[in-house]
């Protein structure tokens, strides 16, 4: 790519040295097949830590009960970004939040676990399908987070 036509604006914002730098994030795996882990603009910095809402997306789709997820940035006065995660569930009583959260445990590192959930009807997409982090997060901050703390200790053992 050259540049966007007519806005030289643009062009120097995302070609660099003659590349177009997609904000695309990617590692190569152990074949040289190069595996794409999210874009950088979505990317959480969780102290230093820096976190694919993709990952988190792609253990919460695999959880038989949730029917749709997107995982994105929240703004923490400690670590400057937290995790918050919006889902999709038919039938999301105490039981089924409990169990989302004991999936989760096993299959993602502690940091990757999101501070604040909500359960919505929908998760918004572009008119392209594609999930928009930001309108899920302004979506979701119109709501009232779960009470995690007392639907997990309701389901802790005496």
């Amino acid at each position: 790519m050259k540049g966007y036509f007519l806005r030289d604006d643009l062009t120097e914002r995302v070609v660099v040295d003659g590349w177009f730098m997609t904000g695309d994030i990617g590692i190569l795996d152990e074949q040289g097949r190069l595996v794409l882990r999210g874009r950088e603009r979505d990317e959480i910095n969780k102290g230093g830590m820096k976190i694919y809402p993709s990952d988190i997306d792609a253990v919460v789709e695999r959880f038989e009960r949730a029917s749709d997820v997107c995982a994105f940035a929240l703004d923490d006065p400690l670590y400057g970004q937290t995790v918050g995660m919006a889902v999709v569930m038919p039938d999301a009583d105490d039981a089924t939040i409990r169990a989302l959260h004991q999936w989760m445990k096993t299959h993602l590192a502690e940091p990757k676990m999101p501070a604040r959930w909500w359960v919505i009807e929908a998760i918004p997409r572009t008119s392209r399908g594609k999930i928009n982090r930001d309108a899920v997060k302004a979506a979701c901050a119109a709501l009232e987070p779960l009470d995690l703390v007392r639907i997990l200790s309701a389901g802790a053992r005496p």
